[in-house]
């Protein structure tokens, strides 16, 4: 993505790049189609839609044959309505705070291989402030934002499950006593979590 250096809050220009027909580090070969604005009195020349297409390594060498198949087309896959510069910004602000939606990216993004590494947070941080970074100068200011929605989220997600984690353990830890029984019921309350660094 490429940003008006004037205010780097209106992207103005989007920079594709296809993928390689050649297997690297056990990605799959592919190629893109890209669909353009032809002739016509108002065109804009832009790229309205792409499309991707893979072979499967693993099932060529299985068979002896490739087999090549569409992997996916942008504007179905992540569900836009054009591929403007700023569609692209409002996929990538997406993109920090849905883990579905960057979980389809990154499959997309190695091809379908079956051998990609796992992203944890720092590798999602890394590829979105890649692309929101066209310019390598712009990335102090995009990187820190990237990261702290990132971070956010991280936070929201890891409360939650804490959270929710307790309060099943009190609900599984609820009994009811029979009738004339006396019983204890143990029942856990939901708190913060309380590090204490000790010596050092």
């Amino acid at each position: 993505m490429f940003y008006d250096p004037h205010d780097l809050n209106h992207p103005n220009s989007i920079a594709y790049i296809g993928p390689s027909v050649s297997p690297y580090y056990d990605l799959n070969p592919g190629y893109r189609m890209y669909y353009v604005d032809g002739d016509h009195d108002s065109t804009t020349r832009l790229v309205i839609d792409h499309e991707s297409w893979i072979m499967n390594l693993k099932e060529a060498n299985l068979y002896g044959y490739p087999i090549w198949y569409k992997l996916y087309t942008a504007r179905a896959a992540y569900n836009m309505k054009a591929l403007r510069p700023s569609d692209w910004n409002n996929l990538l602000n997406e993109l920090t705070n849905n883990q579905e939606l960057f979980e389809l990216y990154y499959k997309y993004y190695w091809k379908n291989s079956p051998a990609r590494p796992t992203c944890d947070a720092e590798c999602k941080k890394r590829l979105i402030c890649d692309c929101k970074s066209g310019r390598s100068h712009d990335r102090k200011h995009f990187c820190a934002d990237v990261e702290s929605k990132i971070d956010e989220e991280s936070s929201k997600s890891w409360k939650s499950w804490f959270y929710r984690g307790l309060t099943n353990s009190a609900e599984d830890r609820t009994e009811i006593p029979a009738s004339g029984e006396q019983t204890t019921t143990e029942f856990w309350a939901p708190i913060d979590l309380v590090v204490v660094n000790i010596g050092g």
